[in-house]
């Protein structure tokens, strides 16, 4: 019984240590120029609780319609640094250090909300505990023409790590953020407006698995609480980088590897450049956004040193996003491309 006993404890910190592991920082999770995200909205999943070990069962989500791709761009210089353009027409606009995510607001048709005084909506690293808040101010702009001034306050909670199960058999180890967002708007309504968000991050893939969120105001202060909208969406992208890096079940490449693809966005020739700490086994494959592989451009020992591979797709690859994967000596190393 004893050893029983020991044996699940030894079990129990195993998994906790494999949770704790997630961690969200810049490099693994930040936002990168040229991504395309797509979410599929489906029906209102409850949050369920917090804490840890928890299980959050999605399996049986219907869908509704489709929030489609965000694309992102990089700006240099300004006060923003990142464009997120929905293919609904909103724009948001942020600015990204190593540090910390910026908030600077929204606009859509027409209508803006500019914060002088940001919201910090993610600071690296996060993990399971992490906790900040703050406040924000900002204008409404309509037409550009100023329509009211905004203030409110702000939190992020990590608040949950366990396991999501996911249509089509996905199980992953996850934490859970809790983002709140209450803001105040002078004008004629003098509406109080509360945002609360979940989002469910894995650690091998980019952008949240799931996020759930409720939209309520009031509309004096202390009047009742009225929700306005429950919704939730599924990351479509599940896959796509997940698949890649674990195809070959392979660390990730040795931090002396380095690369370089030119042009990128590419129309049909493609260079190829990265050195060897040492004579290596290379093998260079493309994959498009689906995780299916399109091309073989090398299987070899190479040399140390500088390398450089040219590829030509012609006309034998069509527009989109994918995904050039390395495999040195045992290692994965992946490469995202736009072919125009």
């Amino acid at each position: 019984m004893k050893q029983i006993f020991t044996f699940l404890a030894v079990a129990l910190v195993s998994i906790h240590a494999i949770h704790a592991q997630i961690r969200i920082t810049r490099e693994s999770h930040g936002f990168r120029p040229g991504d395309e995200h797509a979410c599929q909205a489906v029906e209102y999943k409850a949050p369920g609780e917090s804490g840890t070990h928890v299980v959050w069962d999605f399996r049986d989500l219907v869908s509704k319609e489709n929030i489609g791709i965000s694309g992102i761009d990089a700006f240099s210089g300004g006060v923003f640094n990142t464009v997120v353009e929905r293919n609904d027409g909103i724009t948001f606009r942020y600015n990204i250090t190593n540090d910390q995510v910026e908030y600077f607001g929204y606009e859509k048709e027409g209508h803006q909300y500019s914060f002088t005084t940001p919201i910090v909506k993610t600071k690296y690293p996060q993990s399971y505990g992490t906790f900040f808040e703050g406040t924000f101010a900002g204008k409404i702009i309509v037409k550009g023409e100023s329509a009211g001034e905004i203030a409110g306050t702000y939190s992020t909670d990590v608040d949950a790590e366990g396991t999501v199960l996911l249509p089509e058999g996905e199980k992953l180890p996850v934490i859970r953020v809790k983002t709140t967002k209450v803001t105040t708007q002078w004008g004629p309504a003098c509406n109080v407006m509360e945002v609360i968000k979940y989002l469910w991050y894995a650690q091998d893939i980019r952008y949240p698995v799931f996020v759930t969120m409720e939209t309520a105001y009031y509309k004096t202060n202390g009047g009742e609480r009225v929700v306005l909208e429950k919704s939730s969406y599924l990351n479509t992208n599940l896959k796509r980088e997940n698949q890649l890096r674990t195809t070959a079940g392979l660390d990730g490449i040795d931090a002396d590897f380095t690369c370089k693809i030119s042009p990128n966005p590419f129309r049909e020739q493609l260079n190829i450049q990265y050195s060897l700490p040492k004579q290596s086994s290379v093998s260079i494959e493309l994959f498009n956004s689906q995780g299916a592989k399109v091309a073989v451009i090398l299987p070899k020992q190479i040399r140390e040193g500088d390398q450089i591979t040219n590829y030509n797709a012609g006309n034998t690859v069509s527009k989109g996003v994918y995904f050039l994967r390395f495999v040195v000596d045992g290692k994965v190393h992946i490469e995202k491309l736009i072919k125009n």
